[in-house]
């Protein structure tokens, strides 16, 4: 449970934020971050290399919006390693995964109906927020969250 808490946490002001202005407050999301590290030396043990390669992942995305010279946004890069510093490697994949896949949907929606093109930008951190609801409501409807 606390996981999702800290989640929303950070991604409802950060999916607002990044809706409203294609912008990710980065300080905020550093704040975020030391949290997550703090929590987790204090209350999970033995879980320190699945934080380690959800962070590393996160840095992955960092050098992925480097290379393609901000196709996903640094702001975006950045949330995506704060989720794997909060949640590790297994559950940040899950997380991204299912917001890539939601993004491209409403991409598409959005391209067919307003009659917008590919090199236009969508703001990414409302599809993770959009993603840990649906994730935290199958994890409630399935009796699994404690």
């Amino acid at each position: 449970m606390i996981l999702y808490i800290g989640l929303f946490i950070l991604l409802i002001p950060c999916g607002i934020y990044d809706w409203r202005t294609r912008l990710v407050p980065v300080w905020y999301v550093g704040i975020f971050s030391c949290l997550a590290v703090l929590y987790h030396l204090m209350f999970s043990a033995g879980i320190f290399l699945e934080i380690a390669l959800g962070a590393g992942m996160g840095l992955l995305f960092v050098l992925i919006s480097r290379i393609s010279k901000g196709s996903l946004g640094m702001g975006d890069a950045v949330v995506i390693t704060a989720l794997g510093l909060w949640c590790g490697i297994r559950d940040s994949i899950t997380l991204i995964l299912f917001a890539f896949i939601m993004a491209g949907f409403a991409g598409g929606i959005w391209m067919l109906f307003r009659k917008k093109n590919r090199r236009e930008s969508m703001p990414f951190v409302p599809f993770l927020l959009l993603s840990c609801l649906v994730s935290c409501t199958a994890a409630i409807l399935q009796g699994t969250l404690v």
